[in-house]
């Protein structure tokens, strides 16, 4: 029998695994907006964890400020025309 030597020497062990394989998700999760409208900013990353109740995007809403401004106007050229008919 012969037998084949080698010199021991400390080494430093990691607790560390590395696999290779494919990460399928535990669980889906549909978003929906209540309203629509175009995305003015997204507050998160992918992978980021959001908490119940967080804002992770922002909507564009200039168009409903500019939508509103104009109702409120007509309601009050409205609101003055009915005035001025019922004191006539």
């Amino acid at each position: 029998m012969s037998y084949k030597t080698i010199e021991i020497k400390q080494e430093e062990i990691f607790d560390e695994v590395s696999f290779v394989g494919i990460v399928r998700v535990f669980r889906d999760v549909e978003i929906s907006p209540e309203i629509l409208g175009k995305i003015k900013k997204i507050n998160c990353q992918a992978g980021d964890r959001i908490v119940k109740g967080a804002v992770f995007l922002e909507l564009d809403d200039e168009e409903k400020i500019i939508t509103l401004k104009k109702k409120k106007a007509l309601n009050n050229m409205l609101s003055a025309f009915l005035l001025d008919i019922v004191w006539v």
